[in-house]
């Protein structure tokens, strides 16, 4: 496997990612269950995804350098503990951008140890700023404290509730009373003070929070490079699987292709998630139902990073890109026929593209497909 650097320049060859990884993990001393399994996907377009306490896979955008694949394998584990401690934020909402920031913040807390680059921990940084700005005040204030327990109503799973007996306690008027010469001293004016401190710490909370949210959006403006076109003369399709698939190893091909008479750049590095992951860190995403019609859960954990320049590309007229979705996120019930369509959109605000070029922006669907899967 050959590594590239942000330009597409080879910069290292990796002659067997899976023994790297085996490496990284032994030395770091990252902990092994046997319910988890670590291992390389060349077909994976993000930098690593990690399914619950099952799986973790890790692509080849991991291996730009021995710190990044550490730093990568500690990002995932951050997000296996969270699903253990039932802290695994439901996908799409501010407990899930929760577990990110967290995750990143691990990542650039344990720079110095691992040896990151400076463009290494500026990308990290980026993606972390990217989901920082998506959290609300409250959450914003936790994170400057290393609080990160999403709301119960975010959560992807709940804790079981154990039964306890609770003590009945006697109140204080029954051991105490005022008839007997018994004065509250402390206590009393705690209880009856604690209101208004609570209202006035709360006020202070919320006025920092408020001017941390404004300068979290004047930091993160970008504007859009001149030069920029619409470019609507494209397709996008999925192959039609000939086999019955396996949740757990096998890949839809989807098909982009440029229908028009004119070039027209493409981000080509597909990156995947859910379809209501924000768009500037995913490009493909897709839905699958069963006979029934219902959608299937997806639930997956990735990294990703922000689009560079490298990865877009001129697709000429009648060219195609060709990229390969796992299946292993979505939780199927079992076997049988799932109906599955891909989309397509690049979030990027601010393209690397050549001036007068157009570029391909807006949301592409394929036509349904139909799939099985085996037993």
């Amino acid at each position: 496997m050959v590594v590239t650097d942000a330009d597409g320049n080879p910069t290292r060859v990796v002659e067997d990612p899976q023994g790297e990884i085996d490496a990284a993990m032994k030395r770091w001393g990252f902990p092994k269950r046997d319910t988890l399994t670590v291992v390389y996907d060349p077909d994976l377009d993000d930098v690593a995804q990690t399914t619950g306490d099952r799986m973790i896979r890790v692509g080849p955008k991991a291996f730009q350098s021995d710190a990044y694949l550490a730093s990568t394998l500690d990002h995932e584990f951050t997000h296996v503990e969270q699903y253990m401690d039932y802290r695994a934020g439901k996908l799409g909402t501010a407990g899930n951008a929760l577990n990110e920031v967290e995750a990143y913040n691990r990542e650039l807390s344990h720079a110095d140890r691992y040896g990151l680059s400076v463009d290494e921990m500026a990308g990290i940084r980026a993606t972390r700023d990217f989901y920082y700005n998506q959290l609300g005040a409250w959450d914003r204030m936790g994170t400057w404290f290393g609080m990160y327990s999403p709301s119960s109503a975010d959560l992807y799973r709940q804790r079981p509730r154990r039964r306890v007996r609770r003590r009945r306690r006697l109140s204080a008027s029954r051991w105490c009373p005022v008839a007997h010469g018994c004065q509250p001293r402390c206590g009393g004016l705690i209880r009856r003070f604690l209101p208004q401190t609570q209202t006035i710490l709360v006020s202070v909370l919320a006025i920092l929070a408020m001017a941390s949210m404004a300068c979290g959006r004047q930091r993160n403006v970008r504007t859009n490079m001149t030069g920029v076109a619409e470019a609507t003369s494209a397709s996008l399709s999925i192959v039609q699987p000939s086999e019955p698939l396996h949740a757990d190893s096998s890949k839809i091909n989807v098909v982009l292709r440029n229908e028009g008479q004119s070039s027209f750049w493409v981000n080509k590095r597909g990156f995947s998630g859910y379809h209501g992951k924000p768009s500037p860190l995913r490009e493909l995403s897709m839905e699958v139902r069963d006979s029934n019609g219902n959608p299937v859960e997806f639930h997956c954990f990735d990294k990703s990073e922000m689009a560079r320049k490298s990865d877009y590309a001129l697709l000429a007229p009648g060219a195609s890109l060709h990229f390969k979705m796992g299946l292993f996120c979505f939780r199927f019930k079992g076997p049988g026929t799932y109906t599955v369509v891909a989309y397509y959109r690049d979030g990027n605000s601010d393209p690397a593209t050549v001036p007068g070029s157009p570029v391909l922006v807006g949301e592409l669907v394929s036509a349904p497909a139909t799939i099985r899967l085996a037993e």
